[in-house]
């Protein structure tokens, strides 16, 4: 039963976010201005005044003074009715949201809640020496990193028996550079892949300066070195990308100072040079490409932008590439170059046929969610397995862990959320 609580009220976030853009009002013609927002107090009396550049005002009416303070001082735009016209209009406002900063909208909460680390997460024993001198080109890690538990309860939950829940492929340094010369002979674009390592930078947040960790790239390649291929957060973006990583820094992230992942590596069946090739193609295409991460979870769209002909690659760099989640590209690497078939699985029929009967759900959501499905633990089935540390709790128990603070904040913040993208912030 937990298990399917914690889907369906992701689910339901993902629902929200599609019906996200639903009118909201109904029979009224709505303005919108933008300027500089004025809180001021006059007795008990509380005036708000957007300030716009071409020197209009606009009063603020029947306003909760509340849910108006954050914004004061701002440069906004807001929406609503106008009641009254002439040099200080009186403005009945419905919607009011900040030019400065980024929105906290429904979305950003959950980008948010995904790459947020919960505090003090465990040490989970690897010999990180070992691993570095074990993998080889091709080779699988997969994850379960108990630094960010809410990716293993969601998916954990969707998905019975899952025990991992990201992974990545192994390129070896000088194959980079190698992939690098490619591009520069096809693109005349110098060191187009970078890899990227964890750094401590300096960050102004709320008018401080802080110090906070990044994955910044770097040129500084060394050929002997593995890294992983995978999607990832990087630089100020929220958007996670397809890049290589320095594999200590991947397994032992700096910022907790030691491993936090329960992983294993496995090396799938490659049978000869040729093979290894194509899979270093297809790669090193989608780390020049830096392939966003598809948040549509599905392997059944097709890759015109790349293909296997006479037994080489064929690349169109002037189509745009498929997004991948993180197994999908392992599934693609493999599939789409050597034709090897890779295992997959599907999400709990129990929750799909429950959504099946809730009026207004997407049709095309239900459709994802009975297509075919690449776990991190579908790889097991299909690779030698060489290295291990430790097994994965199961998601009921990390769930309980979470109940009482990240998961719980959460679920907090998504009723605040809701509630205000479904009010307005007037004080009538």
């Amino acid at each position: 039963m937990k298990k399917i609580f914690a889907a369906l009220f992701l689910i339901s976030i993902l629902f929200s976010i599609s019906v996200s853009a639903a009118p909201f009002g109904i029979g009224e013609k709505r303005e919108k201005v933008s300027g500089i927002l004025k809180v001021a107090e006059q007795g008990t009396t509380i005036v708000a005044v957007v300030h716009t550049d071409d020197k209009q005002l606009y009063r603020l009416d029947r306003i909760n003074y509340e849910k108006i303070k954050p914004f004061a001082g701002q440069r906004v735009e807001v929406e609503g009715t106008v009641v009254k016209p002439g040099s200080i209009a009186i403005m009945r406002v419905k919607k009011i949201k900040s030019l400065d900063v980024p929105p906290k909208s429904l979305l950003d909460a959950v980008v948010n809640f995904y790459i947020s680390p919960i505090p003090n997460p465990p040490e989970i024993k690897t010999d990180v020496r070992k691993v570095i001198g074990l993998v080889d080109t091709g080779d699988i890690i997969i994850e379960n990193n108990r630094a960010f538990p809410q990716w293993y309860v969601i998916i954990g939950s969707l998905v019975p028996g899952t025990r991992y829940v990201h992974a990545g492929m192994i390129l070896k340094g000088h194959e980079i550079l190698s992939l690098n010369s490619y591009y520069e002979t096809l693109t005349k674009e110098k060191n187009s892949i970078k890899i990227y390592r964890r750094s401590l930078v300096e960050e102004n947040q709320n008018g401080k300066t802080v110090k906070v960790w990044q994955w910044l790239p770097s040129d500084a390649i060394d050929i002997n070195k593995p890294y992983v291929i995978t999607p990832e957060v990087v630089a100020k973006e929220k958007v996670s990308r397809v890049v290589a990583i320095d594999i200590e820094h991947y397994l032992s992230d700096p910022k907790g100072g030691h491993p936090t992942k329960h992983i294993q590596v496995l090396r799938p069946a490659i049978k000869n040079q040729q093979q290894r090739q194509l899979i270093k193609k297809f790669l090193g295409y989608s780390l020049y490409k830096k392939i966003e991460y598809d948040m549509g979870y599905t392997i059944l769209e097709p890759n015109p932008a790349f293909r296997v002909e006479n037994q080489d690659a064929v690349i169109d760099l002037s189509v745009a590439p498929v997004p991948m989640y993180c197994t999908e590209m392992i599934f693609r690497a493999f599939k789409e170059t050597i034709n090897m078939e890779l295992p997959t699985t599907q999400v709990d029929k129990r929750i799909s046929g429950i959504l099946e009967k809730i009026p207004g759900v997407p049709r095309g959501l239900i459709e994802k969610l009975k297509s075919p499905f690449v776990t991190a633990d579908c790889f097991i089935k299909k690779a030698e397995l060489i290295y291990k540390n430790s097994d994965s709790p199961p998601p009921d128990e990390v769930l309980q862990s979470l109940v009482s603070d990240s998961f719980k904040k959460f679920c907090v913040d998504m009723k605040v959320i809701l509630y205000d993208f479904f009010n307005d912030i007037s004080g009538d």
